[in-house]
């Protein structure tokens, strides 16, 4: 997917902000793996009609961001049709941010201790 595309799509941008209500991480860090665009694609192919249902249901997000966890817990954890769907986005997303922050400090470290 290319960057004009993730900027055109309102269902993956609906995606990604709805990520970030479920795993806390922010855009830049959703993005910065480079597997949300991926896992995006593959959900879309893989269980189309769930994901299709979690982002209309996502769209019922109420305003005020005091209710947001209470929505997740019932709405979306609570959601018999849903609630495998999610928990697989949370886990892979928080797996794609710690190997993707591993890399990093990994990476940092060989590249300081070089320059020593």
């Amino acid at each position: 997917m290319s960057d004009e595309q993730l900027a055109s799509d309102a269902a993956l941008q609906q995606f990604i902000d709805l990520s970030r209500l479920l795993t806390g991480f922010d855009r830049f860090e959703l993005l910065g793996t480079g597997q949300a665009a991926f896992y995006y694609d593959w959900v879309q192919t893989h269980a189309a009609e769930r994901f299709a249902t979690l982002l209309a249901t996502y769209g019922e997000l109420p305003a005020d961001a005091a209710q947001h966890s209470s929505f997740v817990e019932t709405r979306l954890l609570g959601s018999e049709k849903l609630s495998t769907l999610v928990t697989s986005i949370i886990k892979l997303l928080s797996c794609c941010r710690a190997w993707h922050s591993n890399w990093i400090s990994t990476h940092t470290v060989r590249r300081s201790t070089a320059f020593s």
